[in-house]
């Protein structure tokens, strides 16, 4: 990968055509499907680069760091504040 010359896209974004919106887009589109396709190695845990506590602002528990967990499962059980996904009420679908 390399750094190519030109306006940043937030800079460029209204000047643009709507095809080339609509590509970028697709770029776009297309890079997220291949990242979320990535099949994680067995046995992948949640932790911090150096395999300790995370820190992430955004997740707001009452404590700033949390982890490490063992499992992807794990980390996802915890998000959802301990709640197993089969003792949740459906979902009902959304009126349009």
């Amino acid at each position: 990968m390399e750094r190519i010359q030109g306006d940043e896209l937030p800079k460029a974004w209204k000047s643009l055509s709507k095809e080339s919106l609509e590509n970028i887009l697709a770029q776009l589109k297309a890079m997220i499907q291949e990242l979320r396709s990535l099949a994680p190695p067995p046995s992948t845990g949640v932790e911090s680069c150096v395999g300790g506590m995370l820190y992430d602002s955004r997740i707001s528990r009452g404590t700033l760091r949390f982890g490490p967990f063992k499992t992807i499962q794990e980390f996802h059980f915890w998000l959802r504040q301990d709640t197993r996904l089969e003792t949740r009420a459906p979902q009902r679908p959304r009126k349009g």
